[in-house]
């Protein structure tokens, strides 16, 4: 498994690519939570596919948004987007936290 938390320099951009993939045991794992100038998105999407990486976790990216015909979202059975895990996370805290308001004003 490889965890990217660097910082982004003119050294560590487009870090994560064939070579670095390469040099992980096949099947590896990748979360990317620093930055998206980090990866080189058809590295890991040539990766994905030939079974180098099995799956990656990715809380940023080049362009965010992505736009809707992404390759990346369209290859999205294997990887997480930690981004949307965290909107629908505080989607879920902000409906229960307006129901507990509700139940304290019911109390009164």
């Amino acid at each position: 498994m490889l965890i990217n938390l660097l910082l982004h320099t003119p050294d560590t951009e487009g870090i994560l690519n064939a070579r670095t993939f390469g040099k992980l045991a096949h099947g590896a794992y990748l979360v990317n939570i620093a930055r998206g100038a980090h990866l080189v998105d058809d590295d890991l999407l040539a990766a994905l596919d030939s079974g180098q990486i099995a799956a990656a976790t990715l809380d940023v990216f080049h362009t965010e948004p992505l736009p809707a015909r992404s390759r990346i979202l369209e290859t999205s059975a294997r990887k997480r987007h930690a981004a949307h895990l965290g909107r629908n996370a505080a989607r879920r805290k902000h409906r229960a936290d307006r129901g507990q308001n509700q139940s304290a004003r019911a109390r009164r």
